[in-house]
């Protein structure tokens, strides 16, 4: 664990989790793997605004305010990092972002989603 200061804010950062002030989001990782396991249930293909409040029911520590939170004016948090996440599976071949505003899953990304569920079932 290590502690992150910049902007006047102190940020805690451990194994599984990331503060900003008083609000706690989940780690990057945590977030890509409840992404590819929402776009699998939504058949494979959703719009963002379809999937954000779907991977924040994965994380139930996320409070309402974490999730409203407001950066870089309009923009929030919360979605902002779900789309950093989904940035990262379309740079790893699991999402094909060829249309503009739907993220679709590619075979590579129904292969994982399902690794992840059948994950989750075994234990």
């Amino acid at each position: 664990m290590y502690i992150l200061v910049s902007l006047g804010k102190i940020s805690i950062k451990n194994e599984e989790r990331r503060e900003y002030g008083n609000m706690w989001y989940p780690r990057q990782g945590q977030i890509i793997k409840a992404l590819l396991v929402e776009l699998y249930k939504a058949g494979g293909v959703a719009k963002p605004k379809e999937i954000y409040g779907k991977v924040a029911t994965h994380f139930p520590e996320l409070s309402e305010a974490a999730l409203y939170y407001k950066v870089y004016g309009s923009t929030y948090k919360w979605q902002n990092r779900v789309r950093c996440a989904k940035q990262d599976l379309v740079q790893k071949g699991a999402i094909d972002n060829s249309i503009k505003g739907v993220w679709i899953l590619t075979s590579e990304g129904q292969k994982k989603a399902l690794e992840l569920l059948h994950m989750r079932k075994a234990t």
